[in-house]
């Protein structure tokens, strides 16, 4: 015959199911913050990363097949946007026809097309780069990207005459 003391169910009190979640609300009011911090930081840093890449890759092929090819802010048509507003997306073609500043017609090819992580706001000082063939100077300028709920520093993309790029982060919270 078994015993009441040595028939314990598994399981849970209501006192403890109680105080676990209490200490797991506790928990997520502390790193809710934090998450979102460092998640903006994320998107942040993946859009200058992912337009790094590009710019370093539009610069090669300029170099390596001599032909002059450009970056700018793309509108919904695949087309380039008459602003510094890259926020939805950039295109990187080959400038053929060699135009200032560059327009993207039909017969040129887009070679590539990138976007920002959702949720960041990416400008630029300038509306179009230019990626020049060997002995030829491109364009220099700055890409400006940050978190469009300001959970982050913005940080920065500097692209120089060379073509070449570095990434930094910009004093203040502002965007």
């Amino acid at each position: 015959m078994e015993r009441n003391s040595e028939r314990r169910t598994a399981g849970f009190t209501l006192f403890e199911l109680l105080i676990t979640l209490a200490i797991a609300g506790l928990l997520l009011t502390i790193g809710a913050p934090a998450w979102s911090e460092w998640s903006a930081r994320a998107r942040v840093r993946t859009t200058l990363f992912d337009l790094a890449q590009d710019v370093a890759h539009a610069r090669r092929l300029a170099r390596s097949q001599s032909v002059p090819i450009a970056l700018c802010a793309q509108n919904r048509d695949r087309r380039c946007a008459a602003t510094g507003d890259f926020s939805n997306g950039w295109l990187i073609f080959a400038n053929l026809d060699d135009d200032r500043p560059a327009v993207r017609d039909d017969q040129e090819p887009v070679l590539i097309e990138g976007r920002p992580a959702r949720g960041v706001r990416l400008d630029a000082n300038r509306r179009f780069f230019y990626f020049a063939p060997p002995h030829r100077r491109s364009t220099n300028g700055t890409f400006t990207a940050c978190d469009k709920a300001a959970n982050s520093r913005p940080r920065s993309l500097v692209v120089s005459y060379t073509g070449r790029g570095r990434v930094s982060e910009l004093p203040g919270g502002q965007c």
